[in-house]
């Protein structure tokens, strides 16, 4: 009996220390209470251990009840220890919950600032660009914004502008499709100035279509005042502004190319004289006639432009690119009056009057009338080609002759090592 009293003494001790325990468990756990929990810990077990051993070694009888309280007992004990090692494990998590949380904290203030610097950059140069485009709009102070959510997290960027003096939120409010499209350049372009600065080259196409015409002029500006120190490359379908471009940039090393199509051969990059004189000799050393009729015209009309500007021979009026559509015989011509009426004495030379072969050839194989090339036609034609290139060209330098190398003195013209001239009165 006086064991049994002693047990039922320990389940009110056990009982009351789990209600102690459930009560402080809802709080976090310190160092004061978690040696508490060691000291009560230890006092219980040293009180009570050599109790419950005496009693598990007496009682034999499964049935007794004893057994079954020995038993509560050492779960409980099991179940304290437990509890214990929970709040430590609850106190490290939260610690690291903490850490982590500052851990982010500082990143997302560092990514906040490091965007911000970026489009404080990104915003000076896309306004710089709006404006230089539209110096009389009075639309500026261009900026972008970060935008966040409800809970303080970066989700995106806004614009925001000046429009006569007023602050506007958002650019669609006042601006028309063009405007929002420069706009869109813009932004674009001072991406380039930012992200591209090893590589170093640019590539427009046709990004003016969805411009108003008062846009293009000082766009094209633009790129040849800020990005002079990038390799552009601009595509259009637009003749005035490729006319305009071209008009700009022709002293400036750049290669102005057309795209043009033909019934036989198809579309084609409009080529230089050389590139051109080159596969006509391999489809010669191939006896391949097919094209060489097509090919044989565009060399001859490339070299004519090119002794027509270099003579300032006098051609028609045409607008815009139209200027680039010069005819064979409109080329011709007017570089056989332009000798003439410098009495060169070329003008009446076998070699220029033999050009009327190519000129035929070119009319007759650029159109679909059914007359083929014969290779040995081909050859003939190119020859004359040769031979009437031979009498502008400089024998060592392979300069042509022009205007540049005048004599006034000796009233001739000459190519620019002076290995050739002629009469120019």
């Amino acid at each position: 009996d006086s064991k049994l009293e002693e047990l039922k003494k320990a389940r009110t001790e056990i009982e009351e220390f789990g209600k102690l325990i459930s009560a402080d468990i809802a709080y976090s756990a310190d160092d004061t209470y978690d040696g508490k929990l060691k000291v009560l810990t230890n006092d219980f077990y040293l009180d009570h251990k050599k109790n419950i051993d005496d009693l598990e070694s007496k009682i034999k009888d499964e049935n007794d009840p004893r057994i079954e309280i020995s038993g509560k007992i050492t779960l409980a004990e099991s179940l304290f220890k437990e509890v214990v090692q929970l709040e430590k494990e609850k106190s490290l998590v939260e610690n690291q919950k903490s850490t982590l949380e500052s851990v982010y904290s500082k990143y997302a203030d560092d990514q906040e600032r490091e965007i911000i610097n970026f489009l404080t950059t990104i915003s000076k140069d896309m306004n710089d660009f709006f404006v230089y485009m539209n110096p009389h709009d009075q639309i500026n102070q261009i900026t972008l914004n970060t935008v966040k959510n409800n809970d303080g997290d970066f989700v995106g960027v806004n614009y925001s502008l000046s429009f006569r003096n007023t602050a506007v939120s958002s650019p669609k409010m006042y601006l028309s499709e063009s405007y929002l499209n420069c706009l869109g350049l813009c932004l674009y372009l001072s991406s380039v100035k930012q992200f591209n600065k090893t590589n170093g080259m640019l590539v427009l196409d046709d990004v003016i279509s969805s411009f108003d015409k008062n846009h293009r002029t000082l766009f094209a500006r633009l790129l040849l005042d800020k990005f002079s120190d990038y390799q552009l490359v601009l595509l259009t379908h637009e003749d005035e502004w490729f006319s305009y471009v071209a008009s700009q940039v022709k002293n400036k090393s750049w290669l102005i190319k057309e795209t043009k199509w033909d019934l036989q051969v198809g579309t084609t990059i409009d080529s230089k004289a050389a590139d051109l004189k080159e596969e006509i000799q391999q489809k010669l050393a191939n006896s391949d006639p097919s094209g060489l009729g097509n090919l044989l015209g565009r060399y001859a009309e490339s070299l004519l432009k090119e002794l027509c500007e270099n003579l300032e021979a006098r051609v028609t009026f045409k607008r815009n690119s139209r200027n680039e559509e010069r005819s064979l015989d409109e080329l011709f011509t007017s570089l056989c009056v332009r000798l003439k009426d410098k009495k060169t004495g070329l003008e009446s030379d076998q070699v220029i009057t033999n050009m009327s072969t190519t000129q035929f050839f070119r009319n007759k194989t650029s159109h679909g009338n059914g007359f083929g090339e014969k290779l040995p036609d081909m050859r003939v034609c190119f020859d004359d080609l040769t031979k009437f290139e031979k009498l502008f060209t400089c024998p060592d330098s392979g300069g042509k002759l022009s205007v540049k190398y005048f004599d006034p003195v000796n009233k001739t013209i000459r190519t620019k090592s002076g290995k050739l001239s002629y009469p120019w009165l």
